[in-house]
């Protein structure tokens, strides 16, 4: 299941999950959005992955801190008696050591121990600036902003004024159950300039992706430590 937190759903937000959820070619994924009254995160089974679609930092993730964050998905029906595995924070820097000295991840698979929630999860976060869905759905972090891309100016000139006109509309757009999101995530896709635009993206975040090992950070509450693999 993809869960999105953030409430101004932006265009990359909705590229994001489409590719996500349509890597087998179709919607395979179940996407929610956690304002939904029908949000039920309680179906979630064993096999399942729960996506967190989200913009944060290591200290944040839609301005709540893990204890926040973890409450909210408690109250959406993941509880201690949810069955499943592994949950994904798609949130820049959710995998990287804060002041604490501890990622968000890890604080955020104790929190949901601490509250209710399902103990044992394996909770994902990403090492990087930004984390990127690439053009197959594979989720990756990066290790530089797109500022610091030599070829930005490229990016400024022949793709940036589309990005940000369709960017401000996927902002605007109705979004009250999964068929919309659907929809609108379709729509943006097929509008003259957006494919091309992250085609872009997709081939120049290449460059500064993070290997495997270096980008992300796995975390469980019944762990004494997080890890890499």
């Amino acid at each position: 299941m993809i869960l999105v937190l953030t409430q101004s759903v932006d265009l990359g937000r909705y590229v994001e999950v489409m590719k996500l959820a349509s890597r087998k070619g179709a919607w395979s994924e179940k996407v929610q959005r956690i304002d939904w009254p029908t949000c039920d995160l309680s179906k979630l089974g064993p096999e399942e992955t729960l996506y967190i679609s989200a913009h944060g930092d290591d200290a944040k993730v839609e301005s709540m801190d893990p204890e926040a964050l973890a409450k909210l998905l408690v109250s959406k029906g993941l509880t201690s008696v949810v069955n499943f595995k592994k949950l994904k924070v798609m949130s820049c820097a959710s995998g990287i050591t804060s002041g604490s000295g501890t990622p968000y991840c890890q604080r955020l698979a104790n929190e949901l121990a601490g509250n209710g929630g399902p103990a044992g999860v394996t909770v994902v976060g990403f090492d990087g600036a930004t984390t990127v869905c690439s053009e197959h759905g594979k989720l990756q972090a990066k290790d530089t902003p797109l500022s610091g891309y030599p070829n930005y100016t490229d990016w400024k000139q022949n793709h940036e004024p589309t990005y940000l006109k369709w960017n401000q509309s996927a902002k605007s757009m109705a979004c009250n159950d999964e068929k919309q999101f659907q929809q609108n995530a379709e729509t943006l896709w097929q509008t003259p300039g957006v494919q091309q635009a992250f085609a872009w993206l997709y081939k120049s975040n290449v460059s500064f992706t993070k290997s495997s090992a270096e980008g992300k950070t796995f975390a469980a509450s019944n762990k004494t430590t997080h890890w890499k693999k």
